[in-house]
Parts: C-alpha cells; sequence; structure tokens
C-alpha cells in the first residue's frame, strides 16, 4: 500500500506489534501517525499534519530522528532546527514534554537496557547521552564528523554512528561511555572525505553491519561479530545516492532507499 505525504524525513519507527507506525515530517514540523493492517497502510492522525507548509515555508522547525521506547510507552522525536528532543506519551497519560539539547540532533537510539538515549549530534561532532526517567543529557562522546543515523547492538553494549564527513562509522561502548572502533567505510584505504556514510543497519543476530555510503552509491557491509575486530566483507551497489538501510527480521535481504531518482538496479538477495 502507499501514503503519499507533503513533507517528510528519514525518521521511521513502528510499535512492537506493527499495527501503528510514526514517520518524520521534516520541514512540516510534525509527525504522520499511520496504521499498518496486514499491507493496508491508512492515516490515523485526520489528515496530513505536514500540508500546512509549503516547502521552506518553515524556518524554525524540521522533525528529524525518532524511535519508541516500548518499556516506557513513549515515542523520543527530535527537532533538528530547534535543538530539541520531544517525549510523546504513547498512552495519552501524560503532557508532552521538551528537552533543550542544543546544536542539530539527527538521530535517537534507545539503550538496549533502556537505561540511557543516544543523540547524534550533526554540528557538535558528539553523541548526547540522556537520562530517559529525569531527561538531562548525562554525557557526550566526541565522534567523527557530521555524526547522523545511530544504530544499537542487539546483543551487547555496541553503538554504531555513522559519520558523514569522515568516512567512518564510530563504536561507542556504551557501557564505558567512549569510542573503542572506528570502521572506515570508504572503498579504498586512504581515500579522502566524500563517502559519505548516512545510514546503518545492524543485522538481527548482530553479525553484519551495513552502511550506507551515499556519495560513493553503494552500500558497505561489514563482518562485526567480534567487538573491535570488524572485517570489510563487500560493496553492494543499490542506486544512486542511498541514505537509507534497513534489515529485514530474518536478517537475508537489506532495504536500501534511493535518493535519485526511479530506476532499475541490482537486487542483492544475500551478503
Amino acid at each position: 500500500d502507499v501514503e503519499t505525504v507533503r513533507q517528510s524525513w528519514f525518521g521511521l519507527t513502528t510499535t512492537l506489534d506493527q499495527k501503528k507506525v510514526w514517520w518524520s515530517g521534516g520541514g512540516g514540523a510534525a509527525l504522520h501517525e499511520l496504521r499498518l493492517d496486514g499491507d493496508r497502510l491508512s492515516r490515523a492522525d485526520g489528515g496530513d499534519p505536514t500540508a500546512k507548509f509549503g516547502r521552506g515555508d518553515n524556518k524554525k522547525n524540521f522533525r528529524s530522528g525518532l524511535v519508541i521506547d516500548a518499556r516506557r510507552n513513549v515515542l523520543y522525536s527530535l527537532d533538528i532546527d530547534a535543538g530539541e528532543l520531544i517525549v510523546i506519551d504513547l498512552g495519552g497519560k501524560q503532557p508532552q514534554r521538551t528537552l533543550a539539547l542544543g546544536g542539530r540532533p539527527y538521530d535517537v537510539a534507545v539503550a538496549r537496557n533502556g537505561s540511557r538515549l543516544y543523540v547524534s549530534d550533526w554540528a557538535g561532532q558528539q553523541v548526547l547521552a540522556v537520562d530517559p526517567d529525569d531527561l538531562r543529557v548525562v554525557g557526550k562522546i566526541g565522534v567523527g564528523e557530521h555524526p547522523n543515523q545511530c544504530a544499537v547492538h542487539p546483543h551487547d553494549n555496541r553503538l554504531f554512528v555513522a559519520c558523514a564527513s569522515s568516512n567512518q562509522v564510530s563504536v561507542i561502548d556504551t557501557q564505558r561511555g567512549v569510542v573503542t572502533e572506528t570502521i572506515f567505510t570508504a572503498l579504498f584505504p586512504m581515500a579522502p572525505e566524500g563517502s559519505t556514510p548516512d545510514a546503518v543497519a545492524v543485522s538481527p543476530d548482530g553479525k553484519r553491519l551495513f552502511v550506507a555510503n551515499a556519495d560513493n552509491n553503494c552500500v558497505a557491509v561489514f563482518d562485526i561479530a567480534a567487538p573491535n575486530r570488524s572485517q570489510a566483507l563487500g560493496f553492494i551497489p543499490p542506486g544512486g545516492y542511498p541514505p537509507a538501510v534497513a534489515v529485514t527480521p530474518d536478517g537475508k535481504p537489506s532495504l536500501v532507499g534511493g535518493g535519485k531518482g526511479n530506476r532499475t538496479h541490482p537486487k542483492p538477495t544475500c551478503v
């Protein structure tokens, strides 16, 4: 099924039962709320909330990354232009809360044990650790330049952060709060800036890392089974400027977004 909207961005998340979908509205300064019933998609918010703004009309707000915390039944959403973290109680029992972060918060992830939120700051070359209970920043971790999308390892304490202007993924040990490994994603050693890693995904078994290299027009694949000993496995050519990558629950094919047009590309079924 297809749902067309006026404005959107990369932030996309679902409830655990996959019956409700939230999608960032980008410059529309709102979130899209959708129902998912099998393969049928329908609006749950009464209409496109981003339609009130034309392209470029809103100069103050831009909704970016978002994630659901199933333990607390809340939705965390970022506003990259306002520099804010917005907390929405999905049960409707608590009012919306906001934490001023500053910088340009790009993506947000929930720690595997739920004790922390991790927010990539595009402008600050850092990842912020946030206590979700009292909503305050409790740590700042330096990473590569222009950190963007994040992915939590399903079985250990690693957090993978794509760094667009550094040709790298910074790997954070969230228990210690430090970067323990840097994974270079360019096509060849010592390549200058320009690969633009802008999305990451970890396979459900925790053995593979997929990194979308937007300006190389490829997805880099790494063996990450052993912490701090990542190995490059190869590159997949999905088409022009991939801005998003995801892995299906069975861990087999990766799903890659195309940022420049609709046309036929290679469709590898396994890595």
